[in-house]
């Protein structure tokens, strides 16, 4: 007899800690406009390619933080609009510049701090069914599939870090598990105080707190600080068939001493769970 979907979920929150697919390589567009990127946060595969397209404006592309070049790629000198430019993010690319949760954050010179942008990479052999979402207040990459497949009867490993500061002093690390995501999905509710790149910094709530949700509650977990390790909390689908299927929503939180027990919030991931 088939479980009802609530039993369903409560037997995935018995959750406990593999995977890897490919998919076609897929070309994207991303637009410049006066000072923005649209979308300024995007998400693609390994092997995809993101063109930058001036539509309006006087703009550059540069890897880097807060005006910080990393020398990862550069489009040139600021031009006008019409033009374009791009980058293939394949296995050479990846392998050549590693970044913590295969994050690549970008901005055009001459209109920081408005125009930025990151582009997020999904490793060859990342599920299909293991998809990020938030608005970007939250920074990318702090919630990320380290390893496995959320498949009925497999493993998969998640981790949290804070990929908005390179030297983020050490933290403990948190992870709830939820059936629902927070409303407005795949935005949620911002609020002050609850950011990873300062404190005070907004936050983004990405999941839902209405009962029975959250589902699961894990940690704490250490995390060292720094952006090339995460504190990972390895996972388990029980091998119940009924569960294929199942959209499971996850979000990280780092609790920092330092800075007063400061909370800052993950992006979230869209987990469906594969048979």
């Amino acid at each position: 007899m088939a479980l009802p979907r609530f039993s369903l979920a409560l037997a995935a929150a018995s959750l406990l800690a593999l995977g890897p697919l490919a998919s076609a390589q897929t070309t994207h567009t991303v637009q410049l406009f006066t000072v923005s990127f649209s979308p300024s946060v995007l998400t693609i595969d390994e092997g995809d390619t993101v063109v930058w397209s001036w539509v309006t404006g006087f703009h550059d592309v540069k890897s880097g933080v807060s005006g910080v070049a990393n020398g990862i790629w550069n489009s040139g000198s600021p031009v006008p609009a019409p033009n374009s430019f791009q980058v293939t993010f394949d296995a050479a690319f990846l392998a050549a510049n590693p970044v913590p949760g295969n994050t690549y954050t970008y901005y055009c010179s001459i209109h920081l701090p408005i125009m930025t942008g990151q582009i997020i990479v999904n490793p060859a052999g990342t599920p299909s069914g293991v998809v990020p979402y938030g608005s970007g207040v939250n920074p990318a990459g702090s919630l990320s599939l380290v390893s496995g497949d959320p498949k009925v009867g497999q493993a998969f490993t998640l981790g949290v870090r804070n990929t908005a500061i390179t030297n983020a002093p050490p933290a403990f690390a948190y992870l709830l598990t939820t059936t629902q995501p927070a409303a407005g999905f795949p935005n949620g509710l911002v609020l002050p105080g609850f950011g990873m790149s300062a404190p005070g910094a907004p936050g983004e709530i990405l999941v839902s707190f209405t009962p029975p949700n959250p589902i699961l509650t894990l940690g704490p977990v250490g995390w060292g600080g720094g952006v090339s390790a995460a504190a990972n909390f390895p996972l388990a689908v029980p091998n119940t068939p009924g569960l294929a299927g199942l959209k499971l929503y996850f979000q990280g939180a780092l609790l920092t001493p330092s800075q007063g027990f400061a909370v800052g919030l993950s992006n979230g991931l869209e987990v469906t769970v594969g048979s």
